[in-house]
């Protein structure tokens, strides 16, 4: 149970690293891009679920210690005069990374269930529900980023 928490620590790190990418991206955005903002606000408001839901699991569900970290953002060197396209560009790596994280602890979990409390599948629900959310974003973001004619 020790490489869940350890995976599931990993990931309210980076989606507490998302939360401020989402929040520097809208505030950042000018001209053209600033309709952008309105969708990062709701994404944002997304990642503060994603983390509280984490935390519920890790230290409510796992009675293990929740991180209180954020890790580095890879990639995400956001500037003032970034194109909204470039910012979304960033966004979708870490939400497919995100969705990856997901998708690695809902697969060890599966495969110790044993170690786990009889609640594994409280887990695995919230676990699923970030997950579709995450998918909405990347598809979303995806959106953004294609041609208009």
């Amino acid at each position: 149970m020790e490489s869940v928490v350890k995976m599931l620590n990993d990931t309210l790190e980076n989606e507490r690293a998302l939360l401020t990418e989402y929040g520097t991206c809208k505030v950042l955005l000018r001209g053209p891009d600033v309709p952008l903002a309105f969708y990062f606000k709701k994404a944002g408001m997304d990642e503060v679920k994603h983390v509280c839901s984490l935390t519920r699991i890790i230290g409510f569900y796992l009675d293990s210690v929740p991180t209180t970290s954020s890790r580095k953002v890879e990639g995400g060197h956001f500037r003032k005069g970034m194109s909204g396209r470039d910012m979304v560009e960033d966004l979708i790596k870490h939400e497919k990374q995100a969705i990856e994280s997901y998708r690695n602890i809902c697969k060890t979990i599966c495969e110790k269930r044993s170690e786990f409390p009889e609640n594994s599948e409280k887990i695995e629900f919230m676990l699923f529900k970030n997950i579709r959310q995450q998918e909405k974003h990347l598809a979303v973001l995806k959106r953004l980023t294609e041609k208009k004619d």
